[in-house]
């Protein structure tokens, strides 16, 4: 009985992790390439970005950028303060250039798109693996999220 409560454990902490690796990846056609997303870090800071919470998401709007977190899809991750000097934090307004220009550099890379119609843009950003950082006193909070538009929010 052990052995089978044992094998099945191990079944579904193999399966969480695929679809978390899942995650770290994108394709820009189904059955293409598979690109690992570079990770973005932005601080969240309360005296100048919104932050709105319900049951379920929490909703960060920082530099008119607007980034969902999940409770039921998203991690959080809390860190020692001392984290922050080994990640290199980006700016939420500098994002979009850097997507696009990232966007260009791996469709250029891809040679299986050589004679294909380039693939559209869309308002899903969905290159980077974003994650908000949070600081208190003693530690700071990472929190997965989905960037999910930009635009004002006033």
């Amino acid at each position: 009985m052990k052995t089978i409560i044992l094998t099945i454990l191990i079944g579904l902490n193999i399966s969480t992790y695929s679809q978390e690796k899942k995650n770290n990846f994108f394709v820009f056609y189904k059955g293409g390439k598979e690109y690992l997303k570079p990770v973005k870090y932005l601080l969240f800071n309360p005296e100048v970005d919104k932050k709105t919470e319900n049951k379920s998401e929490i909703y960060f709007y920082i530099e008119n950028e607007r980034f969902k977190f999940s409770k039921r899809e998203h991690k959080i991750d809390r860190c020692n303060i001392k984290y922050l000097k080994k990640i290199r934090l980006s700016k939420a307004k500098k994002l979009s250039n850097e997507e696009f220009e990232f966007r260009v550099e791996k469709l250029k890379e891809d040679k299986s798109l050589k004679n294909k119609l380039p693939v559209p843009l869309t308002k899903l950003h969905q290159y980077f693996k974003i994650l908000i950082i949070v600081k208190n006193l003693k530690e700071i909070i990472k929190y997965e999220v989905d960037w999910e538009y930009s635009h004002s929010y006033k």
